[in-house]
C-alpha cells in the first residue's frame, strides 16, 4: 500500500501544484522584436495610410500588439513587438497579403578583427582550416570584459607586453619550498622562475629528494608553459603588437601549481578551490573568483576521490576545462573526472592529432597544432602562436613562439575552449557551469572525415585518425555557434531527467543529452488503452533545435523472457523539441504541440554519489532498457520492453534506495492519453506486474533482480 500511494503521488503531483507552477514570473529578459516591413504598392488606401493606422491594423489581424517605428520611405518602415524574436515577428508579418517582405532589423557593428601583427598566422582563431575555431567571427557577438576571469593553473607567469593589464593578483600554491624555488613554499607571488633541469639540478640532493632521481634524468629547458597558456586565452588584442588572445578582453588569474618535475595533487586541489572563490586554510581569500579554470596538466591515471570531492564543490561556481593529455591513449586525470570539460587535440584538417589522448571522457575537441613534413631548418606549418619567454633557464625577456620555436599539444587546445567558455559566460552571466558545458558541446561543429585515414579506435594510439563523438567529444569547437547559443534569448539545452505536461497526468517523457546527442522516450497509451512507448534519437543542431522521427518498436524482449531483438513496427512520426529554458520545452508531435517541463518529485537533499540520471541497459539485450532518476531520497524507475504478444509496453516503480534493495514491484498503467490524442486520465492496474530489486554498485552500475529471480547486470547507456 505504501508503494501504491507513492506512485499515485508521483503521477498525480501536478494536480496539487499546477496552480502554483502556472504562475510563472515574467522574465526580465523578455525579447523585443524589431522588423523592417515593405508593403506592396497596389493603390489600396490602407497601405498608403499613416504608420499608426497601419500598425493598428496589423495588431488586430495578428492578435498581438505591434508598435510603430520610424519610416525608412513611404511603405517601408520599422515595427516592433514584445515577447518574441525578430525572426518570429518577421515570419508572422510575411504571411500577410499586403506585405512584400519582412525581415529582422539587424544590429551592425564595427568589425572586430584585430591589428595584431601575428593574427594573420593564428589560423586556429579564424575559419580557414577545417578544425579552426572561428573566434574571429565570434568577436562580432562578444569579446569578453574585465569582469570575467579565467584562472590558469600552471607553471606561473612571466612579464610580457601582450599580458600587461590582463593579469590579476594570483597566488603560488606550491607548498614545497624546494619545488617552489622560493625558500618558503606558498606565497602571493605566482611568477614563474623556470622549470629547467640540468646537471646542477640533477645532482642537487634537495631536488633528488623532492622530485626523485627518475624525474630528473634528462635535461630540459624551461617551458614557460603558464605564460603560453595565458596568452592563448587572453593576450592583449588590437594593440598593434604580438598576437590576439582568443578571449580578447577577458582577464587572467595566474595560479602557480607546477614547479620543477610537476606539482602535487594537494596543491592543485587547493588552487582549484581558491580560484573559484572558496576559502583555503592559511591562504588569503581570492577577491577575483574565476568563472573558468584552465588546467593544461595531468597524467595517465584515474580520477581520484579527492578530485571528485573538489569538483563537486565547484559544480555551481566554475567550468573546469582540462587537457585530455598527450599520451595518445586513454584520457588522463583530472580530465577524466566527472564534471570536467576534457579537450582532445585536432590537426588543422580536422582529424585527431597523433599524440592526443582520446576516449569517452572527452567533451569536445579543438586545434592542438601540428607540424607537417618537418625536416632540418623547416618551419612548423600549423603551430599555436603564443606568448613566451626567451630564457632557457630563468626568465630573460618576452618573446613569441613561432614556426621554428613552436608550441603544440592538447595543453594549447584547452585554452581555446576556456576562452570560448569565458566569452559565453561574459555574454550571459546567468549561465550555470552545467548549462555552459551543455551549450558548448551542442554548438560544436561536426567532425570531418579526412580521406585515407581510419576512424579512431583502441588501436589508434599515437596515430592520426578520424574522430567520432564516441571518443573525441561532441565535435570541433565553434566559438561563433557557442556564443550564439549562449545568448540570453537563444534556445536552451534541456536537462536530463523526467519530463511531463502537468495537465496530462499519467503520461510523460524521459530526455537525456550526451554531448550534442539527444535520446527521448514518450510514455503514453494506444487507442485500446494499452501502455506503449515511442523513442527518438539524434543530434541537436548547433542552434539547439532537435528534429527527428519518433518510432515504435515491436517483438522485443519481455520483462522476464529470453532475449530476442526488437523490430521497427512502422509507427514513425515527425517530432521537434524546442526549449526556451533548460526545464521548459515545446514538443511538436505530428502537428500536435504540447508544453512540457521537468518533473520534480523530491526536493530533499541529494545523497552523496547518487546513481547517474539517464538511460541504463544490459549491453547484451539491446531493445530493452531502463530510465533512472534520483531526486533527493527517491528513485523513479521506468522499464521499456515488450509484452508476450510483442507489443511495446512500459512499467514504473519508485521508492527509496532501501525500498529497492529490500524489494518492490513493477506497476502498469492503462487507458491514458495517446501519443497525439486528447487528454484522458490513466488508471493504475490492480495487479502489479512483478517483483523487482535494484542494488547500485556505483553511480554507473547496478544489479536488477527480475520477477523470475534472475539477476541482470545494468550499466549506463552511452550513445
Amino acid at each position: 500500500m505504501r508503494l501504491l500511494s507513492r506512485i499515485i503521488y508521483l503521477l498525480g503531483l501536478m494536480a496539487l501544484f499546477a496552480p502554483a507552477l502556472a504562475q510563472q514570473p515574467v522574465s526580465s529578459n523578455t525579447p523585443v522584436a524589431r522588423v523592417i516591413v515593405k508593403f506592396k504598392d497596389d493603390g489600396n488606401s490602407l497601405r498608403r495610410a499613416a504608420s499608426l493606422d497601419r500598425t493598428k491594423s496589423l495588431s488586430t489581424r495578428l492578435g498581438f500588439q505591434i508598435l510603430q517605428g520610424h519610416e525608412i520611405a513611404t511603405g517601408h518602415q520599422v515595427v516592433t513587438a514584445k515577447g518574441m524574436t525578430s525572426e518570429q515577428l518577421a515570419a508572422h508579418i510575411s504571411k500577410l497579403s499586403e506585405v512584400e517582405f519582412a525581415e529582422p532589423d539587424e544590429r551592425r557593428k564595427i568589425k572586430a578583427i584585430t591589428n595584431d601583427p601575428i593574427f594573420p598566422k593564428q589560423w586556429y582563431l579564424q575559419n580557414t582550416q577545417a578544425s579552426a575555431s572561428n573566434f574571429s567571427a565570434a568577436w562580432e557577438l562578444g569579446t569578453g570584459s574585465r569582469q570575467t576571469v579565467v584562472a590558469v593553473l600552471d607553471t606561473g607567469i612571466t612579464e610580457h607586453p601582450d599580458l600587461r593589464n590582463k593579469l590579476l593578483p594570483g597566488y603560488n600554491f606550491i607548498s614545497d619550498p624546494v619545488l617552489a624555488l622560493n625558500g618558503v613554499g606558498r606565497s602571493e607571488n605566482p611568477a614563474d622562475p623556470g622549470d629547467y633541469i640540468d646537471a646542477s639540478v640533477r645532482n642537487d640532493p634537495a631536488f633528488i629528494s623532492a622530485c626523485g632521481a627518475e624525474n630528473l634524468a634528462f635535461d630540459q629547458d624551461s617551458s614557460w608553459h603558464g605564460t603560453q597558456v595565458a596568452g592563448l586565452i587572453a593576450a592583449q588584442s588590437n594593440n598593434a603588437y604580438g598576437m590576439a588572445g582568443a578571449g580578447r578582453d577577458l582577464r587572467i588569474l595566474p595560479v602557480r601549481v607546477l614547479g620543477k618535475c610537476g606539482g602535487f595533487d594537494s596543491d592543485i586541489l587547493a588552487a582549484m578551490l581558491w580560484s573559484a572563490g572558496l576559502s583555503v586554510p592559511g591562504v588569503p581569500d581570492n577577491p577575483n573568483p574565476a568563472r573558468v579554470i584552465n588546467m593544461s596538466l595531468g597524467d595517465a591515471s584515474s580520477c581520484t576521490k579527492s578530485y571528485a570531492s573538489v569538483l563537486a564543490q565547484l559544480s555551481d561556481k566554475a567550468v573546469v576545462v582540462a587537457a585530455a593529455g598527450n599520451d595518445g591513449g586513454p584520457v588522463g586525470a583530472p580530465a577524466n573526472c566527472p564534471g570536467v570539460l576534457a579537450v582532445a587535440g585536432l590537426r588543422n584538417q580536422g582529424d585527431k592529432v597523433g599524440y592526443s589522448s582520446f576516449g569517452k571522457q572527452v567533451g569536445i575537441s579543438a586545434p592542438a597544432g601540428n607540424c607537417v613534413n618537418i625536416g632540418v631548418n623547416q618551419p612548423c606549418l600549423y603551430p599555436m602562436h603564443t606568448t613566451s619567454n626567451s630564457g632557457l633557464k630563468g626568465p630573460v625577456g618576452p618573446t613569441m613562439t613561432d614556426e621554428f620555436n613552436y608550441t603544440v599539444g592538447t595543453s594549447f587546445s584547452a585554452p581555446l575552449v576556456s576562452a570560448a567558455v569565458g566569452l559565453m559566460v561574459d555574454l550571459n552571466p546567468d549561465l550555470t557551469p552545467a548549462q555552459t558545458m551543455a551549450k558548448i558541446k551542442v554548438a560544436a561543429k561536426p567532425f570531418v572525415q579526412v580521406p585515407d585515414l581510419p576512424f579512431c579506435d583502441s588501436a589508434s594510439e599515437l596515430s592520426q585518425c578520424n574522430c567520432t563523438s564516441a571518443i573525441c567529444g561532441s565535435g570541433m569547437l565553434d566559438a561563433l555557434s557557442a556564443l550564439k547559443l549562449a545568448h540570453p534569448q537563444a534556445r536552451a539545452v534541456p536537462e536530463t531527467g523526467w519530463w511531463w505536461n502537468p495537465s496530462e497526468i499519467g503520461s510523460g517523457y524521459t530526455l537525456e543529452i550526451q554531448g550534442n546527442r539527444l535520446f527521448m522516450a514518450a510514455y503514453s497509451y494506444t487507442p485500446e488503452g494499452r501502455a506503449v512507448w515511442h523513442v527518438a534519437a539524434g543530434q541537436l543542431v548547433q542552434d539547439g533545435l532537435f528534429s527527428s522521427d519518433i518510432t515504435e518498436y515491436k517483438g522485443g524482449q519481455t520483462l522476464s523472457g529470453p532475449y530476442q531483438p526488437a523490430q521497427v513496427k512502422g509507427s514513425v512520426l515527425p517530432m521537434q523539441l524546442d526549449c526556451n529554458t533548460p526545464v521548459t520545452c515545446k514538443l511538436s508531435l505530428a502537428g500536435r504541440q504540447v508544453e512540457i517541463s521537468r518533473f520534480r518529485y523530491d526536493d530533499t537533499e541529494q545523497p552523496a554519489r547518487p546513481p547517474e540520471t539517464g538511460w541504463w541497459w544490459n549491453a547484451d539485450e539491446s531493445g530493452r532498457g531502463f530510465f533512472i532518476e534520483v531526486q533527493g531520497g527517491t528513485i523513479f524507475l521506468s522499464g521499456y520492453m515488450y509484452d508476450a504478444a510483442g507489443n511495446a509496453v512500459w512499467y514504473i516503480a519508485s521508492g527509496t534506495p532501501s525500498d529497492f534493495r529490500a524489494g518492490t514491484a513493477w506497476l502498469e498503467y492503462a487507458n491514458g492519453q495517446t501519443l497525439t490524442g486528447t487528454y484522458q486520465a490513466a488508471q493504475l492496474k490492480d495487479t502489479p506486474v512483478g517483483a523487482l530489486k535494484l542494488v547500485f554498485n556505483n553511480p554507473q552500475k547496478a544489479v536488477l533482480t527480475l520477477p523470475d529471480g534472475r539477476n541482470l547486470a545494468l550499466q549506463r547507456f552511452e550513445f
